[in-house]
């Protein structure tokens, strides 16, 4: 086994597509039947670009706050349109139907968000393309056509609007590339195929099972400098089923992405968001204690453990508000966070404290 697959990934540059549009809302099936189908294409177009609108609304607002978003007329919501386009239309006498793509003005909707007190995302997630990884003991599976993870993000349906995703097709000459970029654990190379899918980033969504176990991860290549997109959890599969769990592991993975990325890109700092760490230690008890102090942290919204590791726990620390209050929160209780070097990862220990004879404890 290659010691990347769940390791560290290094961080390697690539500018070749443009980050997903936050403004364009895309695929939007329209139709309408009235007396005539230019009456009917006019009403189809202006129903649609009210779906484009709350679509547009469930991206770019935190969850939590879409309530305070009013219902706006349709003319109010044409007027935050900068342009349309349609495909595929098809007309008879009385019917028009069409797919639609809706670009909103940047400015206006930030000004429309701000004036009803919306929190809103500012920067859209980078598209895409996603590498399967299966490993059961020695054996992982990549492109192969029986890995259960490949299987299952070739026929996924795309459910997420935030997120933009593509899954190689798994050809020979893809097959070749993805196994040799792995084998050498190689930071540049990538390109063909981030070119050839329109994306920005590499992501690998890897699956290990351990008998009931079951372990995901996702990182990134490259990474950015809050590492969103690292994540790692476990689950228990007590029947072996993977291919009925895998629809619920890549939400959750994608649900505990998007959580942290709206965090590092809203414009409003008392959205929830998670923090993950790693704490060392020599036994069991030494956890218990650490945990009966995190406790105390009042700032915080809850400690959940995700893993237990050899002389590790791999913990997930809930809170609102900014980074500089966490650390804050943190050292009132002798605790601190430092990063790993080169890693983009924390971990978290408990601050030294001198004694008498001048030495730490």
């Amino acid at each position: 086994m290659k010691k990347i697959l769940f390791g560290l990934c290094s961080m390697m540059l690539y500018a070749g597509a443009a980050r997903a549009d936050l403004y364009q809302v895309s695929g939007i099936s329209v139709a309408a039947e009235l007396n005539s189908a230019n009456e009917a294409r006019e009403v189809a177009l202006a129903n649609g670009q009210v779906e484009a609108f709350w679509q547009l609304m469930r991206k770019m607002a935190v969850p939590s706050e879409l309530q305070k978003i009013p219902v706006l007329s349709q003319d109010e919501v044409v007027n935050l349109v900068q342009n349309v386009s349609i495909a595929d239309e098809k007309t008879t006498a009385t019917k028009y139907m069409a797919t639609i793509s809706v670009r909103f003005k940047a400015k206006e909707t930030q000004d429309f968000l701000t004036e009803n007190q919306v929190p809103f995302l500012i920067q859209a997630p980078p598209p895409y393309v996603v590498i399967p990884v299966f490993k059961r003991g020695s054996q992982i599976l990549l492109l192969e056509e029986d890995n259960p993870v490949f299987a299952f993000l070739k026929q996924m349906r795309r459910d997420n609007p935030l997120f933009e995703t593509a899954v190689p097709v798994g050809d020979g000459e893809e097959a070749l590339l993805v196994q040799g970029l792995w084998d050498s654990w190689a930071e540049e190379g990538w390109e063909p195929l981030l070119k050839k899918y329109n994306a920005e980033r590499v992501l690998f969504f890897a699956v290990e099972q351990a008998g009931p176990t079951i372990t995901v991860r996702t990182w990134t290549i490259p990474t950015d400098k809050e590492a969103v997109e690292r994540r790692e959890f476990q689950v228990m599969v007590p029947s072996g089923d993977i291919p009925g769990a895998l629809p619920r592991l890549w939400r959750q993975s994608l649900t505990e992405i998007e959580e942290a990325w709206r965090h590092a890109r809203t414009n409003d700092l008392t959205t929830p968001s998670t923090f993950w760490v790693s704490v060392p230690i020599e036994t069991i008890q030494e956890w218990q204690s650490i945990y009966k102090d995190l406790l105390k942290a009042g700032f915080l919204n809850g400690v959940e453990v995700r893993a237990f590791r050899p002389r590790q726990v791999l913990v997930a620390l809930r809170y609102k508000g900014a980074g500089a209050q966490l650390d804050a929160a943190l050292r009132g209780i002798g605790m601190r966070v430092r990063p790993l070097p080169g890693s983009g990862a924390w971990e978290l220990v408990r601050i030294p404290v001198e004694t008498e004879d001048g030495g730490f404890e």
